[in-house]
């Protein structure tokens, strides 16, 4: 199995994850004024502060006749 890898929206620099010595806290940044989700140690896995990265992006792009019949899972 792989990890995903995203990059950091200021510095264009990976995000190392929890099995490398440059595991560092970053943040995933949402629109519209929302507080950013913390994420003190990244697994690789897509999730950022307990957050699916891409169950969060379905739910803010897909139309809600389409999200509301999918779990939080």
């Amino acid at each position: 199995m792989g990890f995903f890898s995203f990059k950091t929206a200021d510095t264009k620099q990976s995000i190392f994850n929890t099995c490398t010595e440059k595991c560092r806290p970053v943040y995933m940044l949402q629109p519209n004024n929302e507080d950013p989700i913390y994420e003190p140690a990244y697994e690789g896995y897509g999730v950022f502060g307990g957050v699916d990265a891409y169950t969060w992006l379905a739910k803010h792009n897909l139309p809600t006749t389409v999200t509301n019949s999918y779990d939080d899972d």
